[in-house]
């Protein structure tokens, strides 16, 4: 009779085991590797780069809420370390599948190179024709070939930028959504 006791107690303990330990198993590692957790993410932003426009891009996503995964080479550092991130070259299958390119709205080619953006930009539309694009060109003469490639949108910050310091010479006013980026308010030159 023990004998029956102790073999039942074996396998009542085995079966809860081995129900209970997956799941187990799988809260613990939620609780200590959040990061895999937010990769099932839908509707979301993959931003590609480590350079001063990904890292400030990468800000303002977060500080609007917008849900993003950054793709960074494998010695390269995220711009936000509680954000999900995946490791390796952007214009690779393989990293943009782990990136969820199939379930994102959008990405961003924000590389320092134009041709690595352009590299990222025809991989993307392969493996999502209905994504949406956006390049970041490093000048103006690389806009045309970034739209070749199937960009959907261009955005070349320096220019943008040269043209908005040109006006600030001339003492055109700032647009009110940039004005806290300066810190005094240009006055028209009086020409009378």
């Amino acid at each position: 009779t023990i004998s029956l006791i102790i073999a039942g107690l074996g396998i009542f303990a085995a079966a809860i085991a081995s129900t209970i330990g997956p799941a187990l198993s799988g809260e613990l590692t939620r609780i200590f590797s959040p990061k895999r957790e937010s990769m099932d993410l839908k509707n979301h932003i993959i931003l590609v780069g480590i350079g001063p426009i990904a890292r400030n891009t990468a800000e303002e996503l977060a500080d609007r809420g917008i849900p993003f995964i950054q793709i960074v080479d494998q010695e390269g550092e995220p711009a936000l370390a509680d954000h999900p991130v995946v490791r390796g070259d952007a214009s690779d299958d393989g990293v943009l599948k782990e990136a969820k390119i199939d379930t994102a709205r959008m990405i961003i080619a924000a590389r320092d190179e134009d041709g690595e953006n352009a590299f990222i930009t025809l991989a993307a539309k392969n493996l999502n024709p209905a994504i949406r694009v956006l390049a970041v060109a490093g000048s103006a003469h690389s806009i045309p070939r970034l739209k070749l490639t199937g960009a959907d949108l261009v955005f070349a910050p320096v220019v943008v930028g040269s043209r908005l310091l040109a006006n600030l010479v001339e003492g055109d006013t700032i647009p009110p959504e940039f004005a806290d980026l300066f810190g005094a308010r240009p006055h028209k030159a009086n020409t009378e």
